[in-house]
């Protein structure tokens, strides 16, 4: 399992999605600065993204928007697939239930 905690600004208002059984979800993408590229001198920014559930998506959603700075914890998920050439492709995000 990879855990980690990460703080950074919401790249977007978190969309809020509620499902016929009534369990909530709102997903949402934060900016994190990882350090600086030593050529070029300018700060490396990671896009992580998030997904939140239940009362802690409906949190998310009525108190954070554009550009709010948060910290979250938990654990990473990492998807990997191959593209239509063959490539392979990876996404990284964190689930909170």
């Amino acid at each position: 399992m990879l855990t980690g905690q990460m703080i950074g600004n919401l790249g977007r208002d978190p969309e809020m999605k509620y499902f016929e059984s009534g369990a909530a979800v709102a997903k949402c993408s934060i900016a994190v600065e990882t350090g600086y590229d030593r050529d070029s001198r300018q700060k490396i920014t990671e896009w992580v993204k998030l997904e939140f559930w239940g009362k802690q998506a409906e949190t998310i959603a009525n108190y954070c928007r554009k550009g709010s700075k948060i910290m979250v914890a938990g654990e990473l998920s990492i998807e990997r697939w191959n593209s239509l050439v063959g490539a392979g492709e990876s996404s990284d995000g964190m689930p909170f239930a």
